[in-house]
């Protein structure tokens, strides 16, 4: 197994990883996702950024990804320039529109991280982004853009909410009318419910000033 620097104790002991795995889906999180289990030190290695991995007749260049969680690994294949991104640059919903939602989930979301992660992915000039959630889309220069842009625009409208004193559903009602309004499409609350709590733990843990 490939991992972060940060992230390896914790694939040996996944202890941590299971309670922030509960903070986020809660204690029965394993009936849907399955448990988490240790794996053995052995098999472990730990990827520095920027490090070449060679995989047949391919370059796969592993970049640390930090924002959405401190541990993250994205991968970037130089033969077909694409970004294995993983939660770096967001989330797609089902719906008709590729659309990135900020993947802010808690505990450990940092916004200035998550969005300096999303400019360097910018550099790479990619021609194709494989997404964990979402699929794969070719049209890679938006969508990061716009993944950026939804990242400021959600965050301003949570903070603006939550230092008037409004409730999650405030908030999530915001969100919503926004991505309405502005781009004319319609986002399940479900496909929000992450990027609200993460926004709001964020700021309550980082101040309203």
């Amino acid at each position: 197994m490939l991992v972060h620097p940060t992230g390896a104790k914790h694939v040996i002991d996944p202890s941590r990883l299971i309670d922030g795995t509960r903070q986020v889906w809660g204690d029965d999180f394993d009936v849907g996702f399955g448990p988490i289990l240790p794996v053995k030190e052995s098999q472990v290695r730990i990827a520095g950024d920027g490090e070449i991995i060679p995989v047949n007749d391919r370059e796969l260049e592993i970049l640390h990804a930090p924002g959405h969680a401190p541990h993250q690994l994205v991968v970037f294949d130089r033969k077909v320039r694409g970004i294995f991104c993983g939660d770096a640059l967001g989330i797609l919903p089902p719906i008709a529109t590729p659309f990135p939602l900020p993947n802010t989930a808690p505990p450990n979301y940092d916004q200035e991280l998550y969005l300096a992660t999303m400019e360097r992915l910018m550099r790479l000039k990619a021609d194709i982004l494989f997404y964990s959630h979402g699929g794969v889309e070719r049209d890679v220069d938006r969508l990061i853009s716009m993944a950026a842009d939804n990242t400021r625009a959600f965050s301003d409208i949570a903070l603006e909410s939550l230092r008037e004193g409004a409730t999650r559903d405030d908030v999530m009602r915001r969100i919503r009318d926004y991505i309405s309004d502005r781009f004319g499409l319609e986002v399940e609350e479900k496909d929000l419910d992450m990027t609200v709590d993460g926004y709001i733990y964020y700021f309550e843990k980082k101040g309203l000033e």
